[in-house]
Order: C-alpha cells, then structure tokens, then sequence
C-alpha cells in the first residue's frame, strides 16, 4: 500500500510538470493604430500559460490590480527567459504595471509562468517596427573630453513612424542631473527598437506626454535625445517625468540596461561622463554643489548636483552597482571640468554673447557682453521670482549680492533686439 502510494505521488509530480501549456482567453480593450494594444487575458493558472496574440510585438507589460503581487513570474519568448517584476520608478496614477519588457525580435506568442494573482491580467502590447529605420550610431569614440556637446542621435530619427508627443513642452532651468538605468535587458543588441519600445511605454501605457528621460544612452555609448523641445526650447531643459514626480529643476539621464550586480559598460559610461561634461561646463554648474529639492515644500531633502533616482524615492533605481561608481563619477567630472575652456558654451559651440563671473559669487557679481552693447537683466531665485532689476549704461555691470540669501539664481539678460539669455549662478554667503 505504502509502495502505491509512492508511485502515485512521484506519478503526480512528474504529470504536473508536463502538461501542457494553457492557452489564454484574450479580449482586445484598447488599441491604437498597429503600435499599442492592451489585452484583458483571463484564466490565469499558476504554472504555465502560452499565451498566442492576434499580432506581432516588440515588447510589453503587465497590468495587475492594485495591491497584487507579481511575486516571481517570468515570461519565455524566442529561447529567452525574462522576469516580469513590479515597476518602482515612478508613480503611474494607480496602476500596478511591470517593468517593460522588450523582446530580441518580434515575435505573437509567448510563455508566461508563475503569475498566481487572480483570473485575469491586462497585457500592454507594444510593436515598435519590425524594420525600424537605420540610424548611424554616434558614440563616445567620436570625440573626446572636450566639453562640447557630444554626438546624438535626434528624436525625429529615433520616433520616425510613431506618434508625436503631446505639444507644448515645459520649460524647466537645470538645478539637478538625475541618472537612471531603465531597468531593461542587459544583452538586447537593438537599441532603436528598445527606445521605441519605451517611448510607447511612457507615452500609451503611462499616458506621458512623451518620453520620460531627457536623455538615453545605448549599452554601445550611443546618446539618444529624449524629451523634445519641439523648437521651443533646448531638449536639455524640457521638465520630464523621472524624478519621484518632483521634476522642476532637474535633467533626466537614463541608461539601457539593468545595473544592480554589474556595472555599465565603458562605452556608456564615457558617454554619460562626457554628457555631464557638457551639460555642466555649458550652464556653469558646479559638480560638488548640493541643494534642497523640490524649492518648496515640507518634502524637501539635500540633493547632490548629480543625483541617482534613488536618492530622491524608494526605488532600486540606478541599481546598487552602478550607484556606487557615482563617487567616482563625480571627481571624474570635477578633474575633467577645470580643463575646459573659460566661457560657456551654447549648444552649438558657439561662445555665448554674455558671461557671468564670478561663479559661485559671494559680494559681487559681473555682468559682461561681448558684443559691445548695453542690456538689461533680472535676477530670479529657482521659483522665477524677480529679486533684482538691472539695466547697464555699458556693455559691463557689476552690483552688489549683499541683499540675496545663499543659493542658486539665474540672470536673465535681455538684448537690445529683446533676445533672452538665461545663466545660472550661486551665491556662497
């Protein structure tokens, strides 16, 4: 009798790991042309579930009902096994999504396992293209430390064939760089499609106006404009969606890939330091300042001038590994930046027709233009409140700083022909 029973259990264990997969049941609910559909799929069992779609995909998400778990499920698609695991980046009005997953090659069906939490989930499918157009890859190895901007490919070559953002971008001066990892696959060759695929994330699923980042940099080093100005302002001062839902005064850097046990790869950290480099020399920024963030509120913490996500919520964002290069990042920046040149530079490398000195300031500042014409400027503390009203009878102003508080202010200096200039700069004491 014992025996039997013995046979029996060994017979049931092996029988449970060989049936076969379960076709779901799957409702479209939504859809938008061939690049987003979101699928209610019911019958969920807690094994094994093949899950065959109505159409090809280049990624997705999961939707779960508020408080659910995803605990350990993972999906299986074209010999790749990927974990489906709760979003903590940032808020999302509400719904319980996992990260996105992004897939090698397109592909209408795949395996789902382990996800126990109900009889029905809502899927988030995204098609990117199949044949996205070619971009030629503009990496780090194209020039060197040399703080001008570094080559990037623009988003009308990147977003060619998907929807446009939302019009009317935000306009926000920089205080902060924030870096992320976007928490994504580590050996996806396929850069164009995975952006692709994120760019419908944030902007279907999440309901973004465009892409969350300001900027994305490829495992290869290749640097991706991300949120567009839309010719109303430099992509590098458009407000996203990043940072905790507290992004006034902050500039979004992201990185490909996952990076809580590994590091990035040498050619995406050249090209974020490099883009540091950039940004800081071009808005005068000094790389060991620290800030209150948000300006206002009774949630305000000390942020460092080049913060990771995770310094502002709770999230594992950037990953513990990268994270812990930041020290380094930093002192990197601040070596490389003192070999710059002395003025500022614009977007396109061209010297700016107004410079600022000193900066930091502490009793004084220096207002000078170099193309020998009078101005008149505003100096505004982060929340755009005009402290102090300038004009010159020259093409040089000097005033006093005595009447400001320590912080961080911009100088807006406004041509003869009304062309406005912003500069930031801090006051020490």
């Amino acid at each position: 009798m014992k025996k039997a029973t013995l046979y029996f259990c060994i017979l049931l264990f092996v029988f449970q790991f060989t049936l076969p997969a379960f076709s779901q049941k799957i409702k479209e609910i939504q859809s938008n042309g061939d690049y987003y559909h979101v699928y209610r799929i019911k019958a969920v069992t807690e094994r094994s579930s093949e899950i065959i779609l109505p159409a090809y995909i280049t990624g997705l998400s999961i939707e779960l009902a508020p408080g659910c778990s995803f605990g350990k499920s993972s999906i299986s698609a074209g010999g790749q096994q990927y974990p489906v695991l709760a979003n903590d980046h940032d808020e999302y009005q509400g719904k319980n999504l996992s990260f996105l997953i992004s897939f090698e090659q397109a592909t209408d069906r795949f395996e789902l396992y382990n996800l126990m939490e109900g009889d029905s989930f809502l899927l988030h499918a995204y098609y990117a293209g199949t044949n996205p157009p070619p971009v030629k890859k503009k990496s780090f190895a194209e020039g060197g430390y040399d703080c001008s901007k570094p080559p990037t490919i623009d988003q009308s070559v990147w977003r060619d064939g998907l929807p446009a953002p939302k019009p009317n971008p935000e306009y926000t001066q920089t205080v902060h760089i924030i870096i992320h990892h976007t928490a994504g696959s580590n050996t996806i060759t396929d850069h164009l499609t995975e952006i692709r695929n994120i760019y419908l994330y944030h902007t279907q699923t999440q309901g973004w106006d465009d892409i969350g980042y300001n900027f994305i940099i490829a495992r290869d080093g290749t640097i991706y404009e991300g949120r567009d100005g839309q010719l109303l302002y430099e992509d590098d001062f458009v407000k996203g969606a990043h940072f905790c839902g507290k992004n006034a005064n902050t500039m979004g850097i992201s990185l490909l890939g996952t990076y809580t046990a590994i590091e990035p790869t040498p050619e995406s950290m050249q090209s974020l330091l490099r883009l540091l480099l950039w940004k800081l020399h071009k808005d005068q920024l000094s790389v060991s300042d620290s800030f209150l963030h948000p300006q206002t509120g009774t949630d305000q913490i000390m942020l460092p001038r080049i913060a990771g996500h995770r310094d502002g919520c709770a999230t594992e964002c950037p990953g513990t590994a990268f994270y812990l290069t930041f020290p380094r990042l930093r002192q990197m920046a601040d070596s490389l930046i003192r070999n710059c040149p002395a003025l500022s530079l614009s977007e396109s490398a061209n010297t700016l027709p107004y410079r600022i000195f000193p900066n930091p300031a502490e009793d004084y500042l220096t207002i000078s233009s170099s193309v020998n014409q009078v101005f008149s400027a505003v100096i505004t503390d982060l929340n755009g409140k005009a402290v102090l009203h300038l004009s010159s009878e020259y093409n040089t102003l000097s005033f006093s700083l005595s009447s400001l508080p320590k912080g961080v202010y911009f100088v807006k200096i406004t041509d003869h022909e009304g062309t406005p200039y912003v500069i930031p700069f801090v006051k020490n004491n």
